[in-house]
């Protein structure tokens, strides 16, 4: 009986051991901890180069290299004939084209895509022979999808011989279009091109376009365009352009469907991103635009609005603009009362220096007009939440928000809008005139303390 007792206490005491050790080494002590606020630093910027990844761009119907039978091709002393050839080729027997890791292909002539084309060009580099691609008014680009459908082009580095030609990609007229994990890069103009006539369902997923003369990415039309993930940086050092442009031609629009997902820009000449309305009149198509989740890193300006004389819907959500040089958020120039923009968690942090350091005496969000030949209110623009942090050097008379009607004859500010403020630092204010509601989106709330943290609020 005694020995009977003595096992049993021995065995409690090893079970009570283990249990200790059990959670003395309970593995998630080792998962470090998570940021309470994930947007609290910058954000990082992605690769400059494109990633090609282990996981191939998917569709809706699963891996299409996967699902397709392959073709090769090496460029080993080949030409753009050659390449051409096995593109086509490979499109008409349904084959998946693959051009091999460490592949270099030099292309003498556009290469045109055809209809149902599947591209697979990981690690590879696919390059425009210098002196072979002409500018205007020919505007040869290194890759045309031009009235073609179905079209899928994954992985590689594609560069046009330094500043020569027009765009690396060109796309017109073409509908189910997907490019992913590329980068495209050395452009006189853009990297990734989308203008007229109208494409529809185009897809840019994990792509870079960097170091082109005019802009990362151009949209002048189209309908449900996605740009997801992304990363545009250190364009437009020829005509002082952007990372991203959303401007239609002189024959205007449609844009409709227009998504701008996770892109981020940074170094670019003039600003990160820009939506110019110009070219559309009160007769075209509405608008609808979306930019979710933008950030911006060391752009000039972050993102750009102006001249929205059409109807529709621009909406700004979630973005964060970290170490503009001047203005993060600038909406100016010619509005129509039928179009609307929503800017919805901006978080604009470190603003207000130029790149040697020096006090800017601009506003981190802007919204203006100085345009003469329209006779329309400055209005229809709704913030909600924002959060501002200005550099400890930015200039002491710049305001966090600006609203002027900066005309020679003002007609005035109608429907504007400053809702609850998640953080507007102390000691800098608001220039606010016209009719401005500075307060919260529930109207039986108490009111705002704006007012109490330096708001200007001119007569």
């Amino acid at each position: 009986m005694r020995r009977w007792l003595v096992v049993s206490v021995v065995l409690v005491v090893a079970a009570l051991a283990i249990v200790v050790v059990v959670v003395l080494t309970d593995p998630r002590d080792d998962e470090p901890e998570t940021a309470t606020d994930p947007r609290r630093d910058a954000p990082p910027i992605p690769a400059t180069v494109g990633d090609d990844g282990p996981t191939p761009v998917t569709d809706r119907e699963g891996s299409w290299l996967d699902a397709r039978d392959v073709a090769g091709v090496d460029c080993a002393g080949g030409s753009a004939d050659d390449l051409q050839a096995a593109v086509d080729r490979a499109a008409g027997d349904g084959l998946t084209l693959v051009i091999p890791e460490g592949a270099r292909c030099k292309l003498d002539a556009p290469l045109e895509i055809p209809d149902g084309a599947r591209i697979h060009a990981g690690g590879a580099v696919v390059t425009g022979l210098p002196g072979a691609f002409r500018p205007r008014p020919e505007r040869e680009s290194l890759v045309d999808i031009i009235g073609v459908s179905d079209v899928r082009v994954h992985g590689g580095l594609w560069q046009m011989a330094e500043d020569e030609g027009a765009n690396v990609f060109e796309i017109r007229d073409s509908s189910d279009v997907v490019l992913a994990g590329l980068t495209a890069t050395g452009a006189r103009e853009d990297g990734f091109y989308i203008g007229r006539p109208t494409s529809v369902g185009v897809r840019l997923e994990r792509v870079v376009a960097n170091e082109n003369g005019r802009s990362g990415i151009s949209i002048t039309t189209g309908r449900d365009i996605s740009v997801v993930g992304s990363h545009a940086h250190d364009n437009g050092h020829i005509t002082d352009m952007r990372g991203l442009t959303i401007e239609p031609t002189s024959d205007g629009g449609p844009l409709t469907g227009i998504r701008i997902v996770d892109l981020v820009t940074s170094g670019n000449y003039r600003s990160g991103a820009s939506a110019s309305l110009a070219n559309l009149d009160a007769d075209a198509e509405d608008v609808d635009i979306v930019f979710d989740g933008y950030r911006s890193i060391d752009d000039p300006i972050g993102l750009r609005v102006s001249k929205g004389m059409v109807g529709g819907v621009l909406r700004i959500v979630d973005a964060e603009f970290h170490q503009t040089d001047s203005v993060a958020l600038q909406l100016k120039d010619r509005w129509a009362s039928a179009f609307r923009v929503e800017i919805i968690r901006p978080v604009i942090r470190d603003w207000g220096t130029d790149p040697a350091g020096r006090p800017r005496h601009d506003s981190a969000i802007s919204i203006y007009t100085s345009d003469d030949d329209v006779d329309e209110p400055l209005g229809g623009v709704r913030i909600v939440e924002p959060t501002i942090t200005a550099h400890p050097d930015a200039g002491s008379d710049a305001y966090y928000v600006y609203v002027g009607d900066n005309r020679d004859e003002p007609v005035g500010v109608e429907d504007v809008e400053l809702l609850d403020p998640v953080h507007l630092e102390y000691g800098r204010g608001l220039s606010l005139q016209g009719e401005v509601r500075v307060g919260t989106e529930d109207p039986s709330a108490e009111a705002s303390l704006l007012p109490a943290r330096g708001a200007t609020i001119p007569d």
